[in-house]
């Protein structure tokens, strides 16, 4: 059980204790008040694992993992991603944001370990960059962004093969997904990759916008076809979300879906609130 596990327990049984509160509930599955206060008071010395697993499952939370469930994106990511990594193929996936892009990515991220995983944002120079690419690897490489991009290119050079997903690269500063790109085409005969943001993101490969870049030029003919979009996330997917979190009331599954607005961001907090209502039931 580590830190980060431990304060998202902490945070369902705030959560708990507020239902409880709100709803002038009798609460069935009692927590004892010297294992609560330690938790709330962050004396979490005090607690083995078993005292914080048998929290964990009265509150609703189940080890810190969030539940996946197969929507049309998850499903059609993934072959994505298997297909960049068997054949070496690089792709381009934009999406509308909240449909589960990085859900579906940190899934398969988990599934395969030869995936390198790339959070990107509007803040990154080159250098930050190429550390989030040595983080994602967990490797460290010694001198210059030119001398490391020589020894990545060895490592890479002499493995069995290996996806890199850029996630919310189209966030990057120009002069940083400038720099991706290049970088990207010195990978790409070793490596598959998959460009990841919304659904614009085809036009920062766009030679109109950028014609000065011939790197973005080159990708985007490497690209073609490989180009995948979808807009917004179905009443199938949220159903198929609420199954995994193991909640099949229809009526219940109606009311997500509508809550939800379309966007799989908050849906987190309907599944807290329905798994609550399920227990207390």
């Amino acid at each position: 059980m580590n830190d980060i596990q431990k304060h998202q327990i902490k945070d369902a049984l705030k959560r708990w204790n507020e239902w409880i509160i709100t709803h002038n509930a009798t609460e069935t599955t009692a927590i004892a008040p010297p294992v609560a206060n330690a938790i709330e008071n962050d004396n979490w010395s005090l607690l083995n694992d078993d005292q914080w697993l048998e929290v964990a499952s009265k509150v609703g939370f189940y080890s810190g993992e969030r539940k996946v469930g197969e929507t049309s994106v998850y499903l059609l990511l993934h072959v994505i991603f298997r297909d960049a990594l068997n054949h070496r193929y690089m792709y381009c996936a934009g999406f509308a944001k909240g449909i589960g892009k990085t859900t579906a990515a940190i899934a398969f991220l988990k599934q395969n370990e030869r995936t390198a995983l790339v959070h990107c944002n509007e803040n990154l120079t080159k250098n930050g960059l190429f550390a989030c690419i040595e983080s994602a690897l967990k490797v460290s490489f010694r001198g210059r962004v030119v001398r490391k991009t020589q020894q990545l290119l060895h490592m890479l050079a002499n493995n069995e093969g290996t996806l890199f997903i850029f996630d919310n690269c189209d966030r990057l500063p120009a002069s940083t997904f400038d720099y991706l790109c290049e970088l990207a085409l010195e990978i790409q005969p070793y490596a598959g990759i998959v460009f990841m943001g919304q659904e614009t993101i085809k036009q920062h490969f766009d030679c109109f916008n950028h014609p000065t870049n011939e790197a973005r030029e080159k990708i985007a003919g490497i690209i073609g076809d490989h180009f995948a979009t979808m807009r917004k996330p179905g009443p199938h997917d949220i159903a198929c979300i609420c199954n995994a979190y193991g909640i099949y009331d229809e009526h219940t599954i109606r009311f997500i879906q509508q809550s939800c607005g379309n966007s799989l961001h908050g849906i987190n907090d309907y599944m807290y609130n329905a798994l609550l209502d399920k227990k207390a039931a």
